[in-house]
């Protein structure tokens, strides 16, 4: 039997307390893994062509480009 680590706790903690929808933290984790690497939200489209900028300009509309499966 696995015993859940520290970190899962944590994190399952969070999110029952803040009741968050996972899937709006997909957008947050995109922009921030980027932001992490100090790519500015502008130039994401230069390194992933198939994201215009006009679809960074929500959540929302970032979420349909991920889900693309032809992304």
């Amino acid at each position: 039997m696995a015993v859940p680590s520290i970190i899962d706790k944590f994190l399952k903690g969070l999110i029952e307390k803040n009741n968050v929808n996972p899937v709006n933290l997909i957008p947050q984790r995109f922009f921030q893994a980027f932001e992490d690497h100090g790519v500015a939200t502008s130039q994401i489209p230069r390194l992933l062509p198939q994201i215009q900028l006009n679809d960074l300009k929500s959540r929302d509309s970032l979420l349909q480009v991920l889900g693309n499966p032809h992304f």
